[in-house]
């Protein structure tokens, strides 16, 4: 297995994987999520965008990408530092539970640290316990609550 950082060629198996994702997202945590926006002519320029400013890295499995991992870099005003905001991680259904996430994960925190970034943030749903579970194990803890009124 190979993670790499994501190129234009990847756009497509990345959009469908965050359509997996969003499909997931939707049916168990978050009824609101915009499912068919991942695949959307939005969607593409969105991934197009993340991937040429070298925001996105892939999982490849035999010339496979099986998995992927979106994460910006946010400037908050209030703090002395910036922060790495996990946006979106996915791998496919076949491959999880395989160590794959977690590699993805090393790969956007090791690429943070050349940048001189060690601070790092991810959203997840409060139901969603797997996601939250692994993220914790990779040494996040819970800080803040989001509340939202739709």
């Amino acid at each position: 297995m190979v993670i790499r950082k994501a190129t234009l060629d990847d756009i497509k198996i990345v959009q469908n994987l965050n359509y997996e994702l969003y499909q997931l997202e939707q049916k168990c945590y978050d009824k609101h999520l915009s499912d068919n926006w991942s695949l959307s002519e939005k969607g593409r320029k969105f991934f197009e965008a993340a991937i040429k400013n070298k925001l996105v890295y892939v999982a490849v499995v035999d010339l496979e990408v099986v998995g992927y991992i979106h994460f910006d870099i946010i400037n908050m005003t209030y703090y002395d530092f910036d922060i790495c905001e996990i946006c979106d991680i996915c791998v496919s259904e076949k491959f999880r539970r395989k160590g794959i996430g977690k590699l993805l994960c090393e790969a956007v925190f090791e690429d943070c640290k050349k940048r001189d970034i060690n601070h790092f943030s991810v959203t997840a749903s409060f139901k969603n316990e797997s996601a939250i579970s692994f993220y914790k194990k990779l040494g996040f803890e819970n800080l803040n609550l989001t509340l939202v009124k739709f």
